[in-house]
C-alpha cells in the first residue's frame, strides 16, 4: 500500500498540533467575571460557615465552659491547651521566624519537622479536648470541636489576608491565654 507524501505531513502537523495542545502546560486564563464571582463566591460561603460556627459556639458558651466547667476532666482540657500552644509556637516558627526574620521561602519540603510537629500537635489538642469536655457536652463536644477547628479556625484562614490573620489569631491566643491564666491567679477551679 503507497501513502502520498502530502498526505503523510499533513497528519504528521496534524498530530503534532494535537500533541502540542495536550501537553501545552500552561492553563489558559479564565475570563475575568467567571474568576471573580468565584472569588467572591468563595468568601461569601467561608463568611457564611464562620458566622454559622461563632453562633453555634456562642450559644454553647464554648470559651466559658472551655475555661470554667466543674465536671470537666480538667488535666485533659490542660493537656489540650498545651498541645495547642505548641500548634501556635510551631506556626509562629514557621511564619514569623523562617519566613519573616530569615526571609525563606517557606515550603512544605523545607520545613517538614516543623509542619509534622503541628499535625502531631493539632491531634493530640483534639483528642484531649475531646475526652476532656466529654462530661461536659457528651455527644455535642465533637461537633462543637469540628465547629472551633473548621468553622472557626480555617474559615479565617480562607477569608483573612495572611497578614491579619496572624494579628488576628495572636490577639486570640493572647486574649485566651489571658482568660486561662487569671483562672490560677484568683484560685478558680
Amino acid at each position: 500500500m503507497r501513502r502520498s507524501v502530502g498526505m503523510n505531513d499533513k497528519n504528521d502537523q496534524t498530530q503534532s498540533e494535537s500533541d502540542s495542545i495536550m501537553l501545552d502546560p500552561t492553563p489558559r486564563p479564565r475570563s475575568q467575571p467567571e474568576s471573580w464571582v468565584r472569588f467572591v463566591m468563595d468568601r461569601l460561603w467561608s463568611l457564611t460557615f464562620l458566622s454559622v460556627a461563632c453562633l453555634g459556639l456562642y450559644e454553647a458558651d464554648f470559651v466559658s465552659a472551655l475555661l470554667h466547667a466543674s465536671h470537666a476532666n480538667r488535666n485533659f482540657v490542660h493537656l489540650g491547651i498545651l498541645f495547642g500552644t505548641l500548634l501556635g509556637l510551631f506556626g509562629c516558627y514557621i511564619e514569623v521566624y523562617r519566613s519573616l526574620i530569615l526571609g525563606e521561602r517557606v515550603h512544605y519540603d523545607n520545613a517538614k519537622t516543623a509542619t509534622h510537629g503541628m499535625l502531631v500537635s493539632i491531634m493530640a489538642s483534639g483528642v484531649c479536648l475531646a475526652i476532656g469536655m466529654w462530661p461536659v457536652w457528651h455527644w455535642l463536644t465533637l461537633p462543637y470541636l469540628f465547629m472551633w477547628s473548621w468553622g472557626v479556625v480555617v474559615q479565617l484562614l480562607v477569608v483573612l489576608p495572611p497578614m491579619l490573620v496572624r494579628v488576628v489569631f495572636m490577639g486570640a491566643y493572647i486574649w485566651f491565654m489571658h482568660s486561662y491564666l487569671s483562672m490560677f491567679l484568683i484560685g478558680i477551679p
